[in-house]
Order: C-alpha cells, then structure tokens, then sequence
C-alpha cells in the first residue's frame, strides 16, 4: 500500500508546474474556428530592457499542437511574452496578428498558468505535406529521403526521411509552388509539382525510384565476412559491387541509383573477401554471369548474389601473407590501432580479393587465403598519413613482411 501511494505522488508530481516557472495553454485556430494540427508553437521572450513590448528578443520554449489543436508550454521563467504559431519566417502572433507590433503581450508568473491563449492563425499558414513512396523494394538496405524544393528559391530546400512503411511528411510549409522528389533519384525521375494553399497536402504518392538493390549472402548461411560500407545513401559510382569497399553494407544489402531506366547492365563483384569466391547472381530466373540485367518496368528488380567458400578449380589456391608495421613513436599504443588493407590490383576485375587486418600490439598482422597475385598495401593510423605501397603475393605466400609507417602527427 505504502508503494502505491508513493507511486501516485510522484505522477502528481510529474504534471505540475516547477515553482519558478509558469505555464501557458491555448488553442490554434483557423479563421473559421477549425483546429490545426501538429503547427509549431513558440514563446519569444521580450527582452526585460526593451523600452517597447514590440521587439521580441529569444525563443524560449518551442511544442507543436496536438489532434485537437490544443498546446501547453510549460516551464516558462517570469517574464513577458509574445506567443506565436507557424512558420520562424512566417508567424502568427497571439491573437492573430501577422507583425509583433500588432501582438498582445502575455504576462507569465511563476507558478501560474495562463489560459485561453488562443490563436487565428492566418491563411497564409500554408500546410502539412506528406504522402507515400510506393514500390520500395524490401532489399533496400538504406532509407529513401524525400525532398520539398521551392523552384524560384533554388537553396530553399526541405529534406525528411520515409519511414518503413514508405510514408512521410513534412512540417507545415509555406504557401507556394514546390518539387516533390526522392532523394536518391535517377535521370529518369522526375518531380511532382504541387502548389500549397492554406490546407493541407496529404495522401501524395510517388513511385520509387527505379534501382539496382539486392543483398549479398554465403552459400551456408553464414554471416558476411566483411564490408565496409555504412553509409545511409547509396555509392553513386559504378554498377560494380565492391564488397570490402563502398557500395555494400555491413548486412550484404546494397542499392545504386545512378541508373538509366530501360538501359542494360552487367554486374560485376569485387573485392571479395579472401577466402571466399563468387557462386552466382541472379534476379528471378535470370543468371546474370551470363546475362545482363535490363533495367525495365516500374519496380526495381531484386538481385541475390551468393558466395562460397568452396574454391573453384580456375582459381589459384591461397596463401598466407604476413609481415610487421614498423615505425611508432609509442608501439604499443599505436601498433594495435593500425588497420592494414590489402586491395587487389585488378580494379574492376570481377571476382578481384581484398582483405583487412588489425596490427596486434606489436605490430604483426596476417593475411589468410590470399590468391598470388599484386596487392595495393594501405596502413591506416590515426592522426597520421595513411603510408600506401605494393605487394606482389607468389605461390609460396609473404613472410616477415614489413611495412614502415610515417612518424609525423596530425592535429
């Protein structure tokens, strides 16, 4: 019993207004006496030395409305005023009024709340945006953006994420005729044009952009070995498929956008990490070891491209690779943040290997399964130029092999 009363005091406390601080509630209307949703509210605080009410000086507190148009600001310092609904660049003031000069004042005491601060916000208010992506493949590894663009202000731009079921929206806007795109588009989408008035536009729908997505597995089922990839958008480089370097993510997903629709592709795999080989891609029934990928209809075909581990007769058998970075000023500190890469020198070359090793406290490293071959060699430290040289791997593999790094400190 005892816990229980505890239990509501502290709630009861959770809604009261700290001593110091005041509240002011109010509702935002439009003209014809409808609530409006999700509009931001503010309290701009008149600066204690300013000889007129008319010069607003911080905002102090910011919420948005609610379903019924209804918002409260709490904690508010004693002080004086304005409140105003909308846009920064476009408000309302309290009451309805467009200019500060115009506005009423509201005086805030501490522990006080101040009731029926309602506003009539004017139709030029402009309004919420949003709407749905369609056609969004579920192999997309990244999320899409969606972009609002004002076209006689090129740098007036709006970006907000599509959520997982492809829907969106953007904060109320103001009047105006915008561009409606997705951010990772391609040559061949264009925008949707549409004008905002004083009401709402929703329930907007925009095909996706056609892609080249698709995700990267192990014929066991295992997890992928290494990518380095993590970024949310998509490398806008090349149809190739780097696995260790830029155009696949951590989970084997992968999505390129600088595509043409209607145009043919071949897709190739590199950087495959070293003890793995490729096995297949395929889209559907499609093989496309065989056979290129158009790029026709409306959605974007999905792309499973399978790795192995069993090694296949036309390629070489592996070796091992191992050496020692030399030249730290503080070996055991910087030795085991040294990151050693070893990229094939067949660039573009589907099926081409590539690896990445940590350097142990003392600076050894080991490279397993790597087919003979000529390696660019990359050593990265922080704070410190990254040192780059070239490795020749033969039959018999590499020992002892050291690589000196460059002593000189970045700030």
């Amino acid at each position: 019993m005892i816990a229980w009363l505890i239990g509501v005091f502290l709630l009861t406390q959770a809604v009261t207004t700290p001593v110091g601080t005041g509240t002011i509630e109010g509702r935002v209307v439009t003209a014809d006496g409808k609530p409006i949703t999700e509009i931001r509210v503010s309290a701009i605080e008149i600066a204690p030395d300013s000889q007129s009410v008319t010069t607003p000086s911080t905002l102090t507190r910011i919420v948005q409305t609610g379903s019924d148009g209804r918002f409260r600001l709490d904690n508010i310092p004693p002080g004086r005023y304005y409140v105003a609904a909308g846009l920064i660049d476009f408000p309302t003031f309290y009451p309805g009024v467009a200019t500060a000069s115009r506005a009423e004042a509201v005086s805030v005491r501490a522990g006080a709340s101040i009731e029926n601060v309602n506003i009539t916000v004017l139709s030029e208010a402009g309004g919420v945006v949003g709407g749905r992506i369609l056609g969004i493949s579920p192999s997309l590894p990244f999320p899409l953006r969606v972009r609002l663009s004002a076209p006689s202000i090129p740098l007036n731009q709006y970006v907000v994420a599509v959520d997982a079921t492809g829907s969106f929206q953007f904060p109320r806007m103001l009047p105006g005729e915008y561009d409606l795109s997705v951010v990772q588009n391609n040559p061949g989408s264009k925008p949707v044009h549409i004008v905002i008035h004083g009401d709402d536009v929703r329930n907007l729908e925009i095909l996706a952009p056609l892609m080249i997505v698709g995700r990267i597995v192990v014929d066991d089922g295992r997890p992928l070995p290494y990518a380095a990839a993590t970024r949310p958008n998509p490398r806008d480089a090349s149809i190739t498929l780097s696995v260790n370097h830029g155009s696949v993510r951590a989970d084997g997903g992968f999505g390129i956008n600088s595509v043409t629709p209607g145009a043919s592709y071949r897709i190739e795999v590199t950087g495959i990490p070293f003890g793995y080989y490729l096995k297949a891609i395929v889209a559907g029934s499609i093989d496309l070891m065989k056979d290129s990928l158009d790029l026709t209809g409306p959605l974007s075909p999905e792309i499973v491209v399978t790795l192995t581990t069993s090694r296949p007769a036309s390629e070489s058998a592996g070796v091992k690779v191992s050496g020692r970075v030399t030249g730290f000023i503080k070996p055991l500190a910087d030795a085991a943040s040294a990151t050693i890469t070893l990229t094939s020198q067949l660039i573009g070359v589907a099926g081409s290997h590539s690896g990445e090793a940590s350097a142990h406290a003392d600076g050894t490293f080991e490279f397993l399964d790597v087919p003979p071959g000529t390696y660019g060699v990359r050593v990265a430290l922080p704070g410190k130029p990254t040192t780059n040289t070239t490795l020749t791997v033969g039959e018999a593999g590499v020992k002892d092999y050291e690589i000196a790094v460059s002593t000189d400190v970045r700030n």
